[in-house]
């Protein structure tokens, strides 16, 4: 017989963002900023004497990356378990909404607890797998600590450093065509054309921290950068939005349509 816990983790979108890639995985990520909504993931796990690891994911997800977390987890442990993990992510994943992250990050904040380890080391195993599978930047840094936060420097602390902002509220959030994959994005994208409209609505950010000046930047952001400029015209007449990095998919206040949210302030954590 084994011992199980369930986790949860908050789906993050990001706003605006500059990738940067280090050597060290814990240097890596973004600059930029995000915020955590109330719908995210829930992982089962369960531990039992033995070897080896079982993941499964709804919703169509793989579970690589999560996979991939639990080896560095077990890497550093050095103890013998088996692991078995079921995922369910709440909302689509390759729409923007960290699902990828928030899957992993719920698997191992459980799984830290059932191993006796800290929150701290969850967010680090999961951060690492993200950096290596392409799939994520910074989305498991916002989906741990909830709220919106603000990059101001790339990777985990005490590398990286972040400011995090209480909200509170609704947003709107609607998808609007496929599957984007962040991995293929950054290796087809000249991501330096990111650097200047990105930095620039950070430390406009850091000026007025809310969430209202959150999303006039990711506006602007998302004009200058054209990503995909035909989904900023499927925003809401009067809304105030934008597209969310990395998906077919945008938020926006001030309107009604699509799937309504609350901004999630607690952050990864067990719930079972």
């Amino acid at each position: 017989m084994g011992v199980s816990a369930e986790g949860f983790a908050p789906a993050h979108i990001t706003g605006f963002f500059m990738p940067h890639r280090d050597a060290d995985p814990l240097k890596s990520g973004s600059y930029g900023a995000g915020v955590a909504l109330n719908f995210g993931a829930f992982s089962t796990v369960e531990i039992s004497s033995g070897e080896g690891m079982e993941v499964k994911v709804a919703r169509g997800g793989n579970g690589k990356v999560t996979e991939r977390a639990i080896e560095i987890a077990l890497s550093e442990i050095k103890e013998n378990v088996r692991v078995r993990a079921t995922i369910i992510p709440q909302l689509p994943i390759g729409q923007g909404f960290g699902m990828s992250a928030a899957g992993t990050l719920a698997t191992m904040v459980a799984f830290a607890e059932l191993m006796g380890m800290e929150r701290e080391d969850a967010l680090r195993w999961t951060h690492m797998a993200e950096i290596e599978s392409g799939t994520g930047l910074s989305d498991a840094i916002g989906s741990f600590y909830g709220g919106m936060v603000i990059r101001k420097r790339p990777g985990l602390p005490p590398f990286g450093e972040v400011e995090r902002v209480e909200i509170e509220g609704d947003v709107w959030c609607m998808i609007l065509g496929d599957p984007i994959s962040t991995a293929d994005f950054l290796s087809g994208y000249d991501v330096e054309r990111l650097r200047d409209p990105a930095m620039s609505a950070l430390n406009s950010l850091l000026e007025e921290p809310t969430f209202i000046r959150f999303a006039q930047l990711s506006r602007s952001f998302a004009e200058t950068v054209a990503i995909s400029p035909e989904i900023l015209k499927k925003i809401p007449e009067n809304a105030l939005g934008s597209q969310i990095m990395l998906g077919n998919s945008v938020f926006f206040i001030y309107g009604e349509g699509g799937m309504r949210c609350r901004f999630d302030s607690e952050g990864a954590r067990v719930i079972g």
